[in-house]
């Protein structure tokens, strides 16, 4: 459960960047409106940082999931919280704001599958998660 709303809401936040019409399912309404409110907070407490890594990953072209992974587990520190993710999240939206601007949005559809195997990956994303109720009680605790 954990891992497919990941993998909706990178895919909803990829596609709201490139203008896409996505449609929010009503049992996501309330996580996508804390998400994407710890996305903005995200970005503009950190914005030079975040546009760097973002940069880093479109220069790339490629966006390799090796190059995902890296840039990923610098933006989470020790103790993992809600805007740590968020920013993982923010890094994504970042990623797909270059993409649309330079006509390469299938490389920050790549990426929404990255976040949701990087996620898959870090045992203690998970681990977070699930001791935080899930995606349901985003910024709750």
């Amino acid at each position: 459960e954990i891992i497919s709303q990941c993998d909706y809401l990178a895919r909803l936040v990829v596609e709201n960047r490139l203008g896409t019409r996505c449609k929010i399912g009503e049992r996501h309404r309330t996580v996508w409106k804390y998400l994407m409110r710890g996305i903005e907070l995200y970005v503009n407490n950190g914005s030079h940082l975040l546009e760097g890594k973002a940069r880093q990953l479109w220069i790339s072209n490629k966006c390799e999931y090796s190059t995902f992974d890296s840039i990923a587990k610098e933006l989470i520190l020790d103790e993992i919280s809600w805007i740590q993710i968020c920013g993982l999240f923010a890094l994504l939206d970042r990623l797909a704001a270059f993409c649309k601007m330079f006509g390469r949005s299938y490389i920050a559809k790549l990426a929404a599958v990255h976040l949701s195997t990087f996620i898959l990956d870090n045992k203690r994303l998970i681990e977070f998660l699930e001791e935080n109720g899930g995606w349901v009680n985003i910024f709750e605790k």
